[in-house]
């Protein structure tokens, strides 16, 4: 829609409401969207609004705005867009039932969603005829309904296909939802128990001592769902992996099912931070900003360079010399995002998922930058979404601190400063003048001259003051007339002093903004 919508936006601080850090690009078949998306598109219906997050399901998208707003859009069957109907929006809505909480990140699945607020409340909704909403009934929600059976303050959660993943602050990991193939990590098979629906702890395989995982390798710090498998990383860099194996997504060196947690022994060397499941496949991301892949390789997913499948994650060679700082797996393809604000694409771009711009079925085997976001666009990435058929980008918005000063903003500046001015000229006028110092064994006519020249000087004193407080009582009308009758002096040293102090502060609000979204974006 905007020719320049990946250039920097120029910004002041006389104008703050436009000083945003956080704007949405969608590529692929997005939500609302007849056709596909071979270039990403930016969401002009978002201009006024920061977006701290996003999350793509597979045929919807959810929001987390500045202010702890939630929009969705998108398929909204079983009223997983929690809008209280089961209609598809084309837009993005605000979830008004989350309108007196504040939300801090969301999760979207197949078929259901997950928010978490700022004060660890958990609330679900969409489909929950597998239990995957986790409020101990096989109903849907179609709208957001709190997770009541959860006992403490939650720290995240993670949708899956048909199943959730949740993790309380105390590291303890619970999960419900469909239990095939082991995807819910509680030792149950396809043949056993068909879904779980109140959330149950996770526990470590017997591989791993049998133990709880919070005992076994400390507590989780985070975890990701996949299609039908999970991942658990730990507070002390370890990573678990459970359910669906048959394709190596697992890590674990050969394609069977896991129902537990096993420990993935390949990353044992490396802290691990991030780790994110897709439909077949697992990106890994240590600390110092290595990612690894392994499992399904068809359409280049892995971006290993080849379509082989990996039963063990293997490093990403091609980005070896760059700091990923985010990975998002999708259903047949990955984002990796850099600490320079760039983002690496790869796997299948069929639908435009990942913003080749090939217009044809395209497979990228190795992370390429979309031409879009390529160096010199001034596109910053903080973060990306990848869902079945399309991606969310995160960019953010620069501020110039060159600072393109219209005159208005000149002159307005210039006068706040000369207001200044003036309140000090007053104070220091209406202090007594400093009398002159007359020498002990002066003689009467010298001490007659110093009363004089003293006299004289309160007399300026408060002369001057008179004019100033006259000019300060002045109307604003008389005082435009006067500053455009006198010349433009003022005005200009006014703005020279306005453009500098503006200047130093908006270079402040800038670190100030890396700072905070850095945090925000470290754990995503």
């Amino acid at each position: 829609m905007l020719a320049n919508a990946f250039e920097p936006k120029k910004t002041t601080l006389l104008v703050p409401q436009k000083n945003r850090t956080g704007r949405l690009y969608l590529s692929g078949r997005a939500p609302g969207e007849a056709d596909q998306l071979n270039e990403p598109k930016l969401l002009t219906g978002l201009l006024d609004e920061q977006v701290v997050m996003a999350s793509c399901g597979a045929r919807h998208t959810a929001l987390v705005l500045g202010g702890g707003q939630v929009a969705t859009c998108g398929d909204g069957a079983h009223g997983k867009l929690g809008h209280g109907t089961d209609e598809a929006k084309p837009e993005f809505i605000l979830v008004a039932a989350l309108g007196a909480v504040h939300i801090s990140q969301v999760s979207c699945g197949r078929e259901h969603t997950g928010f978490l607020d700022s004060e660890g409340g958990l609330w679900t909704c969409g489909l929950g005829v597998y239990g995957a909403l986790g409020h101990g009934s096989l109903v849907d929600e179609v709208a957001p309904r709190r997770v009541e059976t959860i006992k403490y303050a939650a720290a995240h959660v993670a949708c899956g296909d048909l199943h959730t993943l949740f993790l309380q602050r105390d590291g303890r990991a619970f999960s419900c939802g469909l239990a095939a193939g082991g995807r819910l990590g509680l030792g149950l098979a396809a043949d056993g128990v068909a879904c779980i629906d109140t959330p149950k702890e996770l526990t470590s395989s017997p591989a791993a001592g049998a133990t709880p995982q919070g005992r076994a390798d400390g507590a989780v710090a985070a975890l990701s769902a996949g299609a039908a498998h999970g991942a658990l990383v730990y507070a002390n860099g370890g990573v678990a992996t459970f359910g669906v194996g048959g394709h190596g997504q697992l890590g674990h060196g050969a394609p069977t099912d896991e129902v537990r947690p096993r420990k993935v022994m390949e990353l044992v060397p490396h802290r691990v931070r991030v780790a994110s499941c897709g439909a077949a496949h697992t990106l890994f991301l240590t600390s110092t900003g290595v990612a690894f892949a392994c499992g399904l390789g068809s359409y280049g997913r892995l971006g290993t360079g080849a379509r082989e499948s990996l039963l063990t994650p293997r490093m990403l060679a091609s980005l070896e010399q760059t700091v990923v700082v985010q990975v998002s797996a999708g259903a047949r393809h990955s984002a990796f995002v850099t600490e320079g604000g760039q983002v690496y694409m790869a796997g299948d771009d069929g639908s435009g998922q990942c913003a080749a711009n090939s217009h044809t079925a395209l497979a990228l085997r190795t992370p390429a930058v979309p031409p879009k976001f390529a160096e010199g666009t001034g596109a910053t990435v903080l973060g990306a979404s990848c869902g079945t058929d399309h991606t969310a980008y995160v960019l953010k918005t620069v501020v110039d601190a060159h600072f393109d000063l219209r005159a208005d903003q000149i002159m307005k500046a210039a006068a706040v400063l000369q207001k200044i001015g003036r309140g000090a000229a007053v104070r220091r006028m209406r202090a007594p003048a400093a009398k002159k110092r007359v020498p002990q064994h002066a003689s009467p006519q010298e001490r007659r001259a110093a009363r004089q020249a003293d006299a004289k000087a309160e007399d300026d004193r408060r002369a001057a003051a008179a004019k100033v407080i006259q000019h300060g009582a002045r109307s604003k009308a008389v005082r435009k007339k006067e500053a455009k009758a006198d010349g433009v002096g003022n005005s200009l040293w006014g703005a020279l002093r306005s453009r500098f102090a503006i200047a130093s502060a908006a270079k402040q609000l800038v670190a100030d903004a890396n700072d905070r979204h850095q945090r925000q974006y470290s754990d995503w």
